[in-house]
């Protein structure tokens, strides 16, 4: 009897497989994954007043700030979308803007729902991430500028000319 208690451990031990068998029918990884994570301390929790207190008041996301910060590139990409009403040569945009965060206004002093479409402020270069800049334009003819990929906004005013200061 004892050797049918060594022949079932024997065999329970030779149908364990390990993570480096090739049988394709287990998916790959997981094992060294998990591995990997244990052996690496945890890392410090990011410092996001939203995650140590849910019900802190949230900062207004639209700034009201000089123009002068704005760079020149968005004045110029601006314009050239309100004279063409799309977005200029190698450049990426015109599609909706969601506002799902609604950080920006979503209705007119009327009432009526305002609409949004975003654009690149940089040329698309080949091979290259498009940045976190971006414009906002709505159908209430107001224009927002964002550095962080749509977690602030400054809202882009026209230029004064001479006469009109």
């Amino acid at each position: 009897m004892l050797w049918l208690g060594w022949a079932a451990l024997g065999l329970a031990i030779f149908s364990c497989r390990s993570n480096t068998d090739t049988d394709s029918s287990k998916p790959a990884g997981l094992t060294e994954a998990i591995v990997s994570d244990t052996t690496q301390p945890d890392p410090a929790p990011l410092d996001i007043p939203a995650a140590r207190d849910s019900t802190a008041p949230k900062a207004p996301a639209v700034r009201t700030s000089k123009q002068e910060t704005i760079p020149p590139k968005v004045f110029e990409v601006l314009d050239y979308i309100r004279k063409n009403n799309r977005a200029p040569e190698g450049y990426v945009g015109g599609r909706r803007f969601g506002n799902f965060e609604k950080l920006l206004p979503q209705k007119t002093p009327a009432g009526k729902p305002i609409q949004y479409r975003e654009w690149d402020v940089n040329p698309r270069q080949e091979g290259q991430n498009r940045g976190s800049e971006r414009l906002v334009t709505g159908s209430d003819e107001r224009a927002w500028f964002t550095r962080d990929h749509y977690n602030s906004f400054v809202e882009v005013k026209k230029k004064k000319t001479v006469l009109e200061q």
